[in-house]
């Protein structure tokens, strides 16, 4: 028993040159059977109408069936749907449990450093030439860098290597000792606190 079903225009242009009571009793026939599933047909007419319109009641029925379960499967992503929620399982980052967003920065550092190409010595040497920056600076600054694989102090990448030697170059780098110390005048040149 349903409270709908899907009539197709093709059940009226089979039936709709029935003469009046036949007309009647094929279409009460298709209703009953389409909305109470019960056949009502007592002529042989009506009969084999109501066989060749079944499968499509039937299909029909199965697909609305099958929608309504789909839908109750959905409520637990909310009644609008949408994606499902993310699992709760382990943490991304072992090291870090329980700590997801250094997780995500350690990520998106991951990515960052694969998507950024590193300068060689030559690079800085050509690019310090052109700026007219001390070479000896350069040598410091390139090997600092290398070493801790162009990550600064508080390990995230390097995105623009130009921009970190030029700033090193507007403090006082006449003064600097060893490379440790580019790191720190480079935080005070942005304003950052160590």
């Amino acid at each position: 028993m349903s409270d709908a079903f899907v009539l197709y225009r093709s059940f009226h242009e089979a039936t709709k040159e029935l003469p009046g009571e036949q007309y009647k009793e094929v279409m009460t026939a298709i209703l009953e059977y389409g909305l109470n599933g019960l056949d009502t047909c007592s002529s042989p007419l009506c009969k084999s109408i109501l066989s060749l319109v079944k499968p499509n009641i039937d299909k029909s029925q199965e697909r609305y069936k099958k929608c309504v379960e789909n839908g109750t499967k959905g409520a637990e992503f909310g009644i609008l749907g949408g994606r499902p929620k993310k699992p709760q399982g382990k943490p991304l980052n072992k090291k870090h449990e329980g700590n997801l967003e250094e997780d995500k920065n350690n990520i998106t550092s991951n990515i960052i450093s694969q998507s950024i190409c590193y300068p060689t010595r030559t690079d800085i040497i050509d690019f310090a030439k052109e700026q007219k920056i001390d070479l000896d600076l350069t040598e410091r600054f390139f090997n600092f860098y290398s070493e801790s694989k162009w990550h600064d102090k508080q390990g995230k990448p390097i995105e623009n290597w130009q921009r970190l030697l030029l700033a090193c170059t507007k403090n006082e780098t006449a003064n600097i000792i060893d490379g440790s110390q580019i790191d720190e005048l480079l935080f005070k040149s942005v304003g950052v606190r160590l």
